[in-house]
Formats: structure tokens, C-alpha cells, sequence
């Protein structure tokens, strides 16, 4: 049977003195996302990458309950602006 790079990952970390594994896939719970915000102040162009389709799904939802942003003006018109976000999910 073959193992995929979760899997190994789970073991790994649960071998390595993690509780269970729970513990074992949070340690590595962070997500990064790049997306823009529009001339319209509206968030466009998500994208992210993490280990855990979990976590996009939650990140997803937390940046589609973000307010509209007031956009960027440069030379009297709105631009669009990129931006970098990291969110940290934890265990409760």
C-alpha cells in the first residue's frame, strides 16, 4: 500500500513525540494567501498555498466575511493593490 506525503507527514510528526493527531496536523497550521484588492475595493485573484485543503476552505471564508476595502488612489484614480496575508488556525 502506498503512503501519500500526508500520511507520512501524520506519522512522522505523531512519532516524533505528538499526543495524537490533531496535534500533529495543526503544528504545521498556517496558510498563506496573495490576492488583490480591486479598484473597486473588492478582494480578486485569491490564491494560497498550504498543506491542508481544510485550511483553504476556512481561509476562504474568513476573507469572504471581510469588509469591502476603501481602494488605493494613485495619480487622483483607484488602483489595484496586492497583498500578502498569513493566517494561523489553531485548536480550541
Amino acid at each position: 500500500m502506498k503512503n501519500n506525503k500526508s500520511q507520512l507527514f501524520i506519522v512522522d510528526k505523531i512519532v516524533k513525540g505528538k499526543n495524537n493527531i490533531m496535534e500533529a496536523i495543526f503544528e504545521d497550521n498556517k496558510i498563506h494567501t496573495l490576492f488583490v484588492i480591486s479598484d473597486k475595493g473588492e478582494i480578486v485573484d485569491v490564491k494560497m498555498q498550504t498543506t491542508y485543503k481544510a485550511l483553504v476552505i476556512e481561509a476562504m471564508r474568513v476573507l469572504k466575511k471581510l469588509p469591502k476595502f476603501k481602494p488605493d488612489i494613485q495619480n487622483s484614480s483607484t488602483v489595484k493593490v496586492r497583498c500578502n496575508l498569513s493566517i494561523a488556525f489553531g485548536l480550541e
